[in-house]
């Protein structure tokens, strides 16, 4: 009896695993999705007339291409904290809760940050010019809160690295790309928000969860099978 019980928590743990993998991965994926669809797409946000120039052609876009990056974003949060869960009890654990706190307050700024482009969006849209000072007001403040969820995620992410570097629960070089790629993002987006370093960095840390998410999925079918 014993012996059945631990044999199916650990089919529900594989299979948690394996959900928590499949989020990160198919968290990437929307999040570029989200983003190729924004009227300013790729392009340089810091030049601010030519990105609300933009959003106010296409709000109803903006607004879709909000919603679904938002989406991107509960997905990842929903995956890390998936990754946090299968890590608990280990000799990582503490550096994985001290992660999950920085994550979450990232994404919560994601989240603001997305409505304040779609609110800017919006006012740049109003005819003869009258919302440009409220559009751009908002687009401001959607950098300034932008950079410091980029931050805490980075941070986030860092931590991440450091932890899977001490519980090695995956190979050594993932640990040490995660981590160097957290201090690259800090560093990108302390410095200028909208510079294409950040983009770059931002880039890279969606490889990086992505190749994490498969990593977690092979991982897992490979000790199903071994079962």
């Amino acid at each position: 009896m014993p012996s059945t019980v631990l044999s199916h928590d650990m089919r529900c743990f594989m299979n948690d695993n394996r959900f928590a993998g499949s989020l990160l991965v198919l968290s990437s994926i929307v999040i570029v999705i989200g983003a190729a669809l924004n009227p300013h797409g790729f392009g340089d946000w810091s030049d601010t007339r030519a990105l609300l120039g933009s959003l106010g052609q296409n709000p109803g876009l903006t607004s879709v291409s909000a919603l679904i990056a938002t989406l991107g974003f509960i997905l990842f949060a929903a995956g890390f904290f998936g990754i946090r869960d299968s890590m608990f009890n280990g000799s990582g654990t503490r550096y994985m809760n001290l992660a999950g706190f920085f994550v979450i307050i990232g994404v919560t700024g994601f989240l603001i940050e997305s409505g304040l482009v779609v609110g800017a969006g919006g006012a740049a849209a109003a005819p003869e010019g009258r919302g440009m000072a409220t559009a751009i007001a908002l687009i401001t403040g959607a950098e300034g809160i932008g950079t410091l969820s980029i931050c805490a995620v980075s941070i986030g992410f860092a931590l991440t690295g450091i932890s899977i570097l001490i519980q090695k629960n995956y190979h050594i070089v993932i640990g040490g790309l995660t981590a160097i790629i957290g201090i690259f993002a800090l560093y990108a987006a302390s410095d200028d928000y909208y510079s294409n370093l950040t983009q770059y960095a931002i880039i890279a840390w969606l490889a990086m969860s992505l190749i994490i998410g498969v990593v977690t999925i092979l991982q897992t079918n490979k000790n199903t099978v071994s079962k």
